[in-house]
């Protein structure tokens, strides 16, 4: 056969393996392509042995009715072209660029659902102390507003007094340890366990903190608030006392 002779077009793909081959991708992405977007594929009434095929053409047909270029190989399959592999390139990684946002999309939908459904006050901090996220229980006990997302802790003004919450939040990301401090509510006598615990990231990095909110009905004053927090009250109730006197 002359080497200038073309190459005689496949007429079926009998594998996943060929049919990423013949379209320049990998397995799971025209797997994915299959579930996803309608890729066209046999597979036999009568099998159950994960058998599939293709025809070129239906998968060429596929890619115009997408309005896409056709893919170009060095395999034979279609005309060979520089601009055409790179258009095709460019195709491909703004599919999985679609696929990853849809895919945060939906963790972001998981999330929202979550804590919109968790009936316990969370409060999620960054590692600069901001406002990431918060349950509307932790909004109703905290006072915290939509317009708290992204502002720090020391400027916001709670409900309650926790004049102590800006270091112990500063303490638990240096040390990464956990803490927890009972308080009681002077205006109502309500008594609450306060948790907080290291955000940690999939590469087990420290970035912020959690913050949860129980109600308790016994108070422990082994888990009482921080020393610093009992100072700044004694100190404020000492100056009461001296105005009152004055």
């Amino acid at each position: 056969m002359s080497q200038n002779q073309p190459r005689r077009r496949l007429e079926l793909l009998t594998s996943w393996k060929e049919i990423a081959t013949y379209l320049g991708k990998g397995v799971r992405t025209v797997q994915r392509w299959e579930a996803r977007l309608g890729l066209p594929v046999i597979r036999p009434a009568d099998s159950h042995s994960g058998i599939v095929m293709a025809r070129p053409s239906d998968l060429e047909a596929w890619l115009v009715n997408r309005r896409q270029p056709l893919p170009r190989n060095l395999n034979g399959h279609g005309k060979s072209g520089a601009d055409a592999r790179a258009t095709f390139r460019a195709y491909t990684v703004n599919e999985e660029m679609q696929h990853r946002n849809d895919l945060l999309s939906q963790l972001n939908n998981d999330l929202n659902n979550l804590l919109n459904n968790v009936d316990l006050p969370m409060v999620m901090v960054g590692a600069d102390l901001t406002v990431r996220r918060y349950t509307p229980s932790a909004g109703t006990l905290l006072g915290l507003v939509n317009t708290d997302v992204g502002r720090p802790i020391p400027r916001l003004k709670f409900n309650l007094d926790l004049p102590w919450l800006e270091q112990v939040m500063l303490d638990v990301i240096r040390d990464a340890h956990r803490k927890q401090y009972d308080i009681q509510d002077r205006s109502d006598s309500r008594r609450y366990r306060f948790r907080f615990s290291p955000y940690k990231t999939l590469d087990n990095r420290i970035d912020g903190v959690v913050l949860s909110v129980i109600e308790i009905d016994e108070f422990h004053h082994d888990a009482g608030e921080p020393a610093a927090a009992k100072k700044t009250s004694n100190a404020k109730k000492k100056a009461a006392k001296s105005t009152r006197r004055n």
